[in-house]
């Protein structure tokens, strides 16, 4: 197999009801299987605005210009909601997130998860 029908060893796999969606894993372009549904799909016209490089999106914005699309708001948020699904793992249950007290209110056993703990003597002073 040559050019990007070739796996390094590394891929995604999604089956679905009506065919399967492959991707090599590292950034090639996804197919849809069997070929003949590949070659059959039509891709959406462009929706996003494209990204100059995530470096000019910052300065742009430093100087007043849009929101870059990996901004922090963004970003931490997507953060949080995948730290928390590693918290429902550890206390083995779905957890019911309340963001404004920053607590799982159906499970108190993941508070420990929540807030860090120091060491005597090792204390953040607040």
């Amino acid at each position: 197999m040559e050019g990007e029908d070739q796996f390094d060893g590394n891929g995604i796999l999604f089956i679905g009801d009506k065919g399967a969606l492959s991707s090599p894993g590292w950034g090639g372009r996804p197919k849809l299987l069997p070929g003949s549904k590949d070659k059959a799909y039509q891709r959406p016209a462009p929706s996003l605005t494209r990204s100059k490089g995530h470096h000019r999106e910052w300065l742009d914005a430093c100087k007043g210009g849009p929101s870059p699309s990996s901004n922090f708001e963004y970003g931490a948020a997507l953060t949080e909601v995948g730290l928390l699904g590693l918290v429902a793992m550890r206390v083995g249950k779905r957890i019911l997130w309340d963001a404004k007290s920053m607590k799982c209110s159906n499970t108190p056993e993941a508070d420990k998860y929540l807030k860090e703990s120091y060491r005597a003597g090792w204390e953040v002073p607040s």
